[in-house]
């Protein structure tokens, strides 16, 4: 019947060469010796040897004459090394199933040159297969699962931080300043000192991307994402919030502070190259806001109070930085 294609071939298992009972030397002499016990019984019997002694004496006499027979002729060589196997036999099955006394693996190797020495050399070669092939998975499984560990710390790093940076300009996104905000303001609190938020708006945004094209755009929004990276202090934080709207957290910084950073970004920000003449160069227009240490309060309203104060400098002609302090005559 011919094979289908898609089913599998299988190996055929090598057929083993069958041996016949091998011969044991030593009970064939034991055997023969017992045999000889009995003829000479029988040789001492027919000769009337044993012919003033009872039926039952006889029968006793010529089991002890082949009893005695066997015992003379008895191999005792083969029965001995026979109860010798039997005993290195049994002390390695103890040693490799663990119910005897537990000793070494070099315990199983031993000098000599027949079967059970053979054996018991096979025997210590395989386990030290097995031990060095254990340990060498062991290796590798350790060395796999620390190369797993640390590329996914790598991945989850990498991730967490996808997550959290806004793509174009390489600063916080809106989820980051959610996570960020709260803690922020009260590690501040916590140390007695004030906080301030920044607010940035590209003035004149929607023209640029309307008449020059987003790419330009793109480039203004990512210029002030380098701006924001190296212009502010050591412990400030930046955040693109969507659009053309940015969010700067000052912690230890009180409103005047706000307001000289805010006017410090505007002045890189105008170094800006721009070589568009039917769209003006675009300009910041910002809003600060500050708490102090001893106030309390929604961390979102800190936000609201820099924005309000951030349209109040678009109201007034744009390019400027309004505080809300001065805005409402806030402390």
């Amino acid at each position: 019947m011919a094979r289908h294609p898609n089913t599998p071939h299988t190996p055929a298992a090598p057929r083993l060469r069958q041996r016949g009972p091998r011969l044991d030397l030593g009970s064939g002499l034991l055997a023969l010796a017992g045999l000889m016990g009995m003829i000479a019984t029988g040789l001492l019997a027919v000769t009337g040897r044993f012919d003033h002694l009872g039926t039952a004496a006889e029968f006793v006499v010529a089991v002890g004459l082949g009893t005695m027979t066997m015992i003379a002729f008895a191999p005792w060589r083969f029965i001995l090394a026979g109860t010798r196997q039997r005993r290195e036999i049994r002390r390695l099955t103890e040693r490799l199933t663990g119910t005897g006394r537990r000793e070494p693996l070099r315990a199983i190797l031993r000098d000599g040159d027949d079967e059970i020495a053979h054996l018991c050399r096979a025997v210590h070669d395989r386990l030290s297969e097995a031990t060095a092939h254990r340990v060498a998975a062991g290796h590798l499984r350790r060395t796999m699962d620390d190369s797993i560990r640390r590329e996914t710390g790598r991945a989850t790093g990498r991730l967490r931080k996808e997550v959290h940076t806004d793509v174009l300009t390489g600063i916080g996104n809106r989820r980051a300043l959610e996570q960020h905000l709260g803690a922020m303001l009260d590690e501040a609190r916590r140390r007695g000192e004030p906080f301030a938020c920044l607010v940035i708006d590209v003035d004149r945004f929607k023209p640029i991307n309307d008449d020059l094209g987003h790419a330009v755009g793109d480039e203004c929004l990512a210029f002030l994402g380098r701006v924001l990276a190296g212009g502010l202090r050591g412990h400030d934080r930046a955040f693109r919030t969507g659009g053309d709207e940015f969010v700067v957290l000052m912690p230890g910084a009180t409103a005047d502070i706000g307001v000289k950073v805010g006017h410090r970004l505007g002045t890189l920000y105008r170094q800006m190259a721009w070589t568009h003449t039917t769209v003006p160069r675009p300009t910041l227009s910002m809003g600060v806001a500050s708490v102090r240490p001893d106030q309390a309060g929604d961390p979102q309203e800190l936000i609201r109070r820099a924005d309000e104060a951030m349209y109040a400098a678009k109201r007034d002609g744009r390019a400027r930085i309004t505080s809300y302090r001065d805005l409402r005559g806030a402390a």
